[in-house]
């Protein structure tokens, strides 16, 4: 928030969430928080993780990719669910939640396709589609 705080058009971004980091509610509640701050701001990157060694300090089993790519699948479900303004109930092979909708609403949500491909398919990208050099 310091860097956006000065400016009213510098866009603030996560890069890469890993989604074993946090709960998808608790990052919607978050990121939400986040984007009010910053006026519409944030940029959300969720990943499915891929950095053995930070699963390892942080006591996670480091799963096969498919599986961790399927938890991400499944948190995008919920963050989209709840930035759209709605109650999400998902229980997933791998994600649980019941939550109420995230307060206040997700202005964008930017995701690119990467090793989690699968889990970013169907995400909103940028307005319109692909960035422009008025989203920067």
């Amino acid at each position: 928030m310091a860097a956006a705080a000065p400016t009213r058009t510098l866009r603030v971004g996560t890069l890469v969430i890993d989604n074993d980091d946090r709960h998808p509610v608790v990052l919607a509640r978050d990121a939400a928080t986040l984007d009010l701050l910053s006026g519409g701001r944030l940029e959300l990157g969720p990943g499915a993780g891929w950095l053995r060694k930070e699963y390892a300090q942080a006591g996670l089993s480091f799963d096969p990719a498919g599986v961790r790519v399927e938890r991400l699948e499944e948190a995008i479900i919920v963050l989209k669910g709840l930035f759209a303004g709605g109650a999400v109930d998902v229980s997933g092979a791998t994600t649980a939640s019941t939550a109420s909708k995230a307060s206040p609403s997700l202005c964008r949500w930017r995701s690119r396709p990467s090793s989690s491909a699968r889990g970013a398919r169907g995400c909103s990208l940028w307005p319109g589609g692909r960035p422009t050099s008025s989203a920067f």
